[in-house]
């Protein structure tokens, strides 16, 4: 792959094919399917997404169980020079930026004709992705996640960078337990971005971007300011707030939906001024925002915003000038007419970028041949044995070359297709457990294959599983035959009297393991007959939903299956304690049913090794830890196993982390003398 002058140079995991080879127009990067190796360090897991200039991979590197986006440019894209510099652009631009809210880059991989920026992988998803399941958010929260997206939009200006295609499918969330969903915020997606004053002028020229998004300026002329990203923030946010972007009315105006308070439109108004010197800066925006999200209740939504026109809202792929054109802007709608006829040609967009959500492909299912009696023709001289005998066997003939000539003589032609389909993507629980259902289903031989697949975060996780298989009709149990592979150490039917969670049709995936930041799988194939791919996905989505109603059951009283049903962990600790003495720390579990005061994870002083519950929990000893919570009054031996009180203070507090279960405090306490 040839490097366009000027591009940043490579060096240390960064590497390059000099003979990199052909690739079909159209088809994923290097024709990359699950398993395929990138560069020398990672492998691919699977599709999660697409945008304008690539398709995003998930993947794990070797040594190594942490899960990466892999950001993977298109071929037929490549050898387009503004689009791989666009592309290319996007290390230097991140690895400049490091800051809480803005997706961290680790990696650059250039080689065999493939080039993919590897970043953290993000567990929460996007805001796309929460407004098209949630629809519009409460405004508090709103406001708050749009403060941290403009705090990072903010830093990235005093560094000279502009964002230029702030959207909702580019604010992806951590999925960090323990973090407010406005903390998980992190901007993705930089490869368009330019640096301010490239051009010499303070400002850069590029028409690059996602239409709807786009300021007057921008739109019209080319012309990009750090106030462009202000602008996008602001459509951002009105989106947010009523599930749709502020109605065009005129050039560069805008209508903002009524039902907005007039104290945010206010702010709004002014972020999406014509003139990008009126806008406030990233800073000032951020500021106002904040100030405005604290006079909101948590629990108040706007209403979603209907009356516009079916073009200013919706879908909003990017669009990169010079790339292959596949799908329209904005579909419906004629972009010129809303921002004049001054607005250079974009083209039409690709894809849009996406955290891939549940999704069905509906393929023709079999119908078999309908018998038709034909009525009995007049009798004629074609009635004769002798010349129907011919006919006939000139037919069969040309019957047999057609079949044997189309199937290449290897049997029948198929009759059926396959549903795919996948289950609502569940949040992750407290644990880090993530869980993802994906089936295949054959109307032929009436048989679904399902994949289960279970991620980790930050811990890494091992224990039993539960999973419930419910029947497709009736009371009827599914007919299933598992195939853990070498994720689990077995199957079998859960054991009520053993566990204490009684559920019809539920199984035990005994021994899951499953690294930090990494993903397994485990396989099942179901004997069942579903109409249509309808009610395929239906049921995928009723394994998800019964087996969350089975792990939550607050009447179930057990310690069973700990990487699923555990809810939270305190600290419990005296009210009081000596001076120079050992604090005695109880770990309790809490469970749907509450906390288990009789079955605690530890107790501190602590001797032996962890209890099975913390070793399911966090395998990984390194990820359990006790620190000081009052300044240096008490300190924790390095092997966490004793916490002592050195000093007096009226006020005291221990803190911890347990695997995923972070940001643990215990209730305050005083050291006393004796």
């Amino acid at each position: 792959m040839t490097v366009p002058a000027g591009s940043p140079q490579y060096s240390g995991s960064e590497r390059r094919d000099a003979h990199p080879a052909p690739q079909a127009a159209g088809q994923p990067a290097g024709g990359l399917v699950a398993g395929t190796p990138l560069g020398s360090s990672y492998r691919l897991l699977r599709r999660v997404g697409s945008g304008a200039v690539g398709e995003v991979w998930a993947a794990t590197m070797s040594g190594s169980w942490a899960l990466y986006a892999a950001k993977i440019l298109r071929p037929e894209l490549a050898k387009n020079p503004v689009v791989l510099e666009s592309f290319v652009r996007e290390r230097s631009v991140l690895l400049a930026l490091s800051h809480p809210h803005i997706v961290p880059l680790t990696d650059m991989v250039v080689e065999g004709g493939v080039l993919a920026l590897v970043t953290e992988f993000q567990h929460g998803g996007s805001l796309r992705q929460k407004l098209d399941s949630k629809g519009p958010l409460p405004v508090r929260l709103a406001l708050s996640l749009m403060v941290q997206v403009l705090n990072a939009v903010e830093f990235a200006h005093r560094q000279g960078v502009m964002h230029l295609d702030i959207k909702p499918e580019n604010i992806l969330l951590s999925g960090v337990l323990g973090e407010s969903l406005d903390q998980q915020v992190r901007v993705a997606d930089f490869g368009i971005a330019s640096f301010t004053g490239s051009a010499g002028s303070g400002a850069s020229r590029s028409f690059s971007g996602t239409p709807g998004y786009m300021a007057p300026e921008r739109s019209a002329h080319g012309v990009a300011t750090p106030a462009v990203d202000v602008y996008a923030c602001a459509v951002t946010l009105h989106e947010l707030l009523v599930a749709a972007r502020p109605l065009p009315v005129r050039g560069g105006a805008v209508q903002l939906s009524p039902q907005i308070p007039a104290e945010v439109a206010e702010v709004l108004h002014g972020m999406l001024a014509e003139n990008p010197a009126q806008r406030p800066g990233a800073a000032e925006a951020a500021a106002k925002l904040r100030l405005l999200a604290e006079g909101f209740a948590t629990d108040v939504v706007l209403p979603r915003w209907v009356e516009v026109s079916s073009g200013a809202v919706g879908y909003t792929p990017t669009v990169v000038h010079g790339a292959e054109p596949t799908v329209s802007a904005v579909p419906g709608q004629n972009v010129t007419e809303l921002y004049g006829a001054g607005m250079p040609s974009l083209g039409q967009a690709q894809n849009e970028t996406v955290i891939r959500a549940p999704f069905v492909v509906e393929q023709p299912a079999y119908v078999p041949d309908e018998v038709v009696e034909e009525e009995e023709p007049a009798r004629s001289p074609l009635r004769r044995p002798l010349v129907w005998g011919a006919i006939l066997g000139s037919l069969i003939l040309v019957g047999v070359l057609v079949f044997v000539g189309l199937n290449g003589g290897k049997g029948s032609p198929k009759t059926a297709e396959s549903w795919s389909a996948s289950s609502r993507s569940s949040a992750s629980l407290p644990s880090g457990l993530g869980t993802r259902i994906e089936g295949t289903y054959n109307p032929r031989d009436k048989s679904a294959r399902l994949t289960f697949e279970f991620s980790s975060q930050k811990s890494a996780l091992r224990g039993d599983i539960l999973q419930v298989l419910p029947g497709v009709e009736g009371d009827s149990c599914a007919s299933v035959t598992w195939d853990a592979g070498q994720a689990s150490s077995g199957v079998a039917k859960n054991q009520s009297s053993v566990t204490a969670v009684d559920v019809p049709c539920s199984w035990n995936l005994s021994g899951v393991s499953i690294p930090a930041n990494g993903v397994v799988q485990v396989r099942a194939n179901v004997s069942a007959e579903f109409k249509d791919s309808r009610a395929f996905e239906e049921w995928l989505n009723r394994i998800e939903s019964e087996t969350s109603k089975a792990i939550s059951d607050r009447e179930v009283r057990s310690t069973a299956y700990p990487i699923q049903r555990l809810r939270s962990i305190e600290l419990r600790v005296p009210s009081r304690v000596v001076n120079q003495s050992v604090l005695p720390v109880t770990v309790v579990p809490v469970w749907p049913s509450g906390a288990d005061e009789l079955n605690p994870l530890m107790v501190l002083p602590r001797t032996g090794e962890f209890s099975t519950l913390v070793q399911a929990i966090s395998p990984d000893a390194q990820l359990i830890s006790f620190s000081d919570g009052c300044s240096g009054h008490v300190l924790v031996s390095e092997d966490q196993r004793v916490v002592t009180a050195l000093s007096v203070t009226s006020k005291c507090r221990l803190n911890a982390q347990i695997g995923n279960f972070t940001n643990l405090s215990s209730s305050d306490f005083a050291i006393i003398t004796r």
